[in-house]
Protein backbone atom coordinates (compact mmCIF):
# COMPACT_ATOMS: atom_id res chain seq x y z
CA UNK A 1 0.00 0.00 0.00
CA UNK A 2 1.41 3.36 -1.05
CA UNK A 3 0.97 6.21 1.43
CA UNK A 4 0.48 9.68 0.01
CA UNK A 5 1.38 12.72 2.12
CA UNK A 6 -0.66 15.89 2.57
CA UNK A 7 0.17 18.66 0.08
CA UNK A 8 0.54 21.29 2.85
CA UNK A 9 4.18 22.18 3.45
CA UNK A 10 5.70 20.53 6.57
CA UNK A 11 2.59 18.37 7.15
CA UNK A 12 3.55 14.76 7.75
CA UNK A 13 0.00 13.33 7.79
CA UNK A 14 -1.07 10.70 5.29
CA UNK A 15 -4.10 11.16 3.05
CA UNK A 16 -7.04 9.07 4.11
CA UNK A 17 -10.54 10.09 3.04
CA UNK A 18 -9.89 13.21 0.97
CA UNK A 19 -7.33 12.00 -1.58
CA UNK A 20 -8.76 13.98 -4.48
CA UNK A 21 -8.19 17.25 -2.60
CA UNK A 22 -4.56 16.39 -1.81
CA UNK A 23 -5.16 17.30 1.84
CA UNK A 24 -5.09 15.25 5.02
CA UNK A 25 -8.22 15.14 7.17
CA UNK A 26 -7.02 17.97 9.46
CA UNK A 27 -6.24 20.42 6.64
CA UNK A 28 -9.32 19.45 4.64
CA UNK A 29 -11.60 20.22 7.61
CA UNK A 30 -9.79 23.52 8.27
CA UNK A 31 -10.37 24.56 4.67
CA UNK A 32 -13.99 23.36 4.78
CA UNK A 33 -14.72 25.36 7.97
CA UNK A 34 -13.21 28.51 6.46
CA UNK A 35 -15.30 28.17 3.30
CA UNK A 36 -18.54 27.19 5.12
CA UNK A 37 -19.12 29.39 8.20
CA UNK A 38 -22.63 27.95 8.63
CA UNK A 39 -21.08 24.51 9.19
CA UNK A 40 -19.28 25.83 12.29
CA UNK A 41 -22.47 27.47 13.61
CA UNK A 42 -24.38 24.25 13.05
CA UNK A 43 -21.73 22.19 14.88
CA UNK A 44 -21.71 24.62 17.81
CA UNK A 45 -25.51 24.50 18.01
CA UNK A 46 -25.44 20.68 18.06
CA UNK A 47 -22.79 20.65 20.80
CA UNK A 48 -24.72 23.19 22.88
CA UNK A 49 -27.90 21.11 22.64
CA UNK A 50 -26.00 17.94 23.54
CA UNK A 51 -24.41 19.54 26.60
CA UNK A 52 -27.60 21.16 27.86
CA UNK A 53 -29.29 17.75 27.79
CA UNK A 54 -26.36 16.05 29.53
CA UNK A 55 -24.04 18.58 31.29
CA UNK A 56 -21.93 15.80 32.84
CA UNK A 57 -20.34 15.16 29.43
CA UNK A 58 -18.95 18.70 29.22
CA UNK A 59 -17.83 18.62 32.84
CA UNK A 60 -15.97 15.35 32.27
CA UNK A 61 -14.33 16.73 29.12
CA UNK A 62 -13.25 19.88 30.98
CA UNK A 63 -11.80 17.89 33.90
CA UNK A 64 -9.88 15.62 31.53
CA UNK A 65 -8.49 18.63 29.65
CA UNK A 66 -7.39 20.30 32.90
CA UNK A 67 -5.64 17.16 34.14
CA UNK A 68 -3.85 16.71 30.81
CA UNK A 69 -2.76 20.37 30.41
CA UNK A 70 -2.21 21.36 34.07
CA UNK A 71 1.63 21.10 34.08
CA UNK A 72 1.91 23.19 30.90
CA UNK A 73 -0.54 25.79 32.25
CA UNK A 74 1.34 26.10 35.55
CA UNK A 75 4.66 26.44 33.71
CA UNK A 76 3.32 29.28 31.54
CA UNK A 77 1.83 31.06 34.57
CA UNK A 78 5.16 30.82 36.41
CA UNK A 79 7.02 32.19 33.37
CA UNK A 80 4.69 35.22 33.26
CA UNK A 81 5.01 35.78 37.01
CA UNK A 82 8.84 35.65 36.88
CA UNK A 83 8.87 37.96 33.86
CA UNK A 84 6.89 40.56 35.83
CA UNK A 85 9.00 40.12 38.98
CA UNK A 86 12.27 40.46 37.03
CA UNK A 87 11.08 43.60 35.24
CA UNK A 88 10.01 45.44 38.40
CA UNK A 89 13.00 44.14 40.45
CA UNK A 90 15.41 45.42 37.81
CA UNK A 91 13.56 48.73 37.58
CA UNK A 92 13.34 49.35 41.35
CA UNK A 93 16.38 47.54 42.79
CA UNK A 94 18.73 47.16 39.80
CA UNK A 95 18.66 43.40 40.35
CA UNK A 96 18.12 40.69 37.76
CA UNK A 97 17.00 38.37 40.55
CA UNK A 98 13.44 38.96 41.79
CA UNK A 99 13.67 40.64 45.18
CA UNK A 100 11.59 42.71 47.59
CA UNK A 101 11.76 46.44 46.87
CA UNK A 102 11.49 47.25 50.59
CA UNK A 103 13.76 44.84 52.50
CA UNK A 104 15.85 43.88 49.42
CA UNK A 105 15.69 40.18 50.36
CA UNK A 106 16.03 37.80 47.41
CA UNK A 107 13.25 35.38 48.14
CA UNK A 108 11.91 32.59 45.99
CA UNK A 109 8.98 33.60 43.78
CA UNK A 110 6.59 31.90 46.26
CA UNK A 111 7.31 34.62 48.84
CA UNK A 112 6.99 37.61 46.52
CA UNK A 113 3.95 39.55 45.34
CA UNK A 114 3.05 42.57 43.24
CA UNK A 115 2.04 45.66 45.20
CA UNK A 116 0.05 48.62 43.92
CA UNK A 117 2.11 51.55 45.21
CA UNK A 118 -0.92 53.86 45.54
CA UNK A 119 -3.47 51.12 46.18
CA UNK A 120 -5.64 49.03 43.87
CA UNK A 121 -8.25 51.73 43.41
CA UNK A 122 -5.72 54.06 41.79
CA UNK A 123 -5.53 51.61 38.86
CA UNK A 124 -9.19 50.66 38.92
CA UNK A 125 -8.54 47.13 40.19
CA UNK A 126 -11.02 45.33 42.41
CA UNK A 127 -9.90 43.11 45.32
CA UNK A 128 -10.75 40.04 43.19
CA UNK A 129 -8.35 41.13 40.45
CA UNK A 130 -5.08 39.37 41.22
CA UNK A 131 -2.95 36.34 40.56
CA UNK A 132 -2.60 35.24 36.95
CA UNK A 133 -5.11 37.86 35.78
CA UNK A 134 -2.98 40.63 37.27
CA UNK A 135 0.26 39.28 35.73
CA UNK A 136 -1.40 38.92 32.32
CA UNK A 137 -2.78 42.47 32.60
CA UNK A 138 0.66 43.85 33.49
CA UNK A 139 2.31 42.18 30.48
CA UNK A 140 -0.54 43.16 28.14
CA UNK A 141 -0.28 46.80 29.29
CA UNK A 142 3.51 46.81 28.89
CA UNK A 143 4.50 46.99 32.57
CA UNK A 144 2.76 50.17 33.74
CA UNK A 145 4.18 52.38 36.49
CA UNK A 146 2.63 52.29 39.94
CA UNK A 147 3.55 48.69 40.77
CA UNK A 148 6.41 47.15 42.71
CA UNK A 149 7.62 43.76 43.95
CA UNK A 150 7.31 43.21 47.70
CA UNK A 151 7.64 40.12 49.85
CA UNK A 152 4.39 39.05 51.47
CA UNK A 153 5.56 40.35 54.89
CA UNK A 154 6.27 43.86 53.62
CA UNK A 155 3.11 43.88 51.49
CA UNK A 156 0.87 42.88 54.41
CA UNK A 157 2.56 45.34 56.77
CA UNK A 158 2.03 48.11 54.22
CA UNK A 159 -1.63 47.10 53.91
CA UNK A 160 -2.28 46.88 57.67
CA UNK A 161 -0.14 49.75 58.99
CA UNK A 162 0.26 52.06 56.01
CA UNK A 163 3.98 51.42 55.72
CA UNK A 164 6.45 48.63 56.30
CA UNK A 165 8.55 48.48 59.53
CA UNK A 166 11.66 48.59 57.31
CA UNK A 167 10.72 52.14 56.28
CA UNK A 168 10.60 53.59 59.81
Amino acid sequence: MILVRCSIKNCKNNLKGYKSSGLCNTHYMQKYRRENPNYVKKQLRKAREKHTKNPEIRLTQWKNWRVKHRPETLRKQLERKLKVFKYYSKKDSNSNTPCCNCCKEKFSHEFLSIDHIDGRKSMGHTPQFGGKDLYNWIIKNEFPDGLQVLCHNCNLAKGFYGKCPHQK
